[in-house]
């Protein structure tokens, strides 16, 4: 990233004050987590896995829109209306143990 000097060119190399502040408060946090590895890494693989589900959905809708363009038969469109039901209630529970590790590893930290 290049700033400006004080004669109005730039510098080649210079940092913001911003991202060295950034830096240093997420070196901060993860010093704080430091203690807890395993549950920082549940947290990060549960959070990871709930955002993968979110992708799901509008691939199961555009399969379904997909064949009743071409005339899919009515047990599909069923089955796919009960997997996307099903997949909901999957997809809660991943949140919920995404949030429940969340504030379980918020309260260890600050009670360290």
């Amino acid at each position: 990233m290049q700033l400006p000097n004080r004669h109005g060119g730039r510098v080649r190399g210079a940092e913001t004050n911003t991202s060295r502040r950034t830096r240093g408060v997420v070196r901060r946090l993860l010093s704080y987590y430091r203690h807890h590895p395993g549950l920082l890494l549940a947290v990060a693989g549960v959070s990871i896995l709930s955002a993968g589900f979110e992708l799901v959905p509008p691939w199961v809708i555009r399969l379904v829109l997909d064949r009743s363009t071409f005339g899919a038969d009515r047990a599909f469109i069923i089955a796919a209306a009960l997997a996307l039901m099903a997949f909901s209630l999957v997809h809660g529970a991943a949140d919920f143990i995404r949030l429940y590790l969340s504030a379980h590893l918020g309260q260890k930290t600050v009670h360290r």
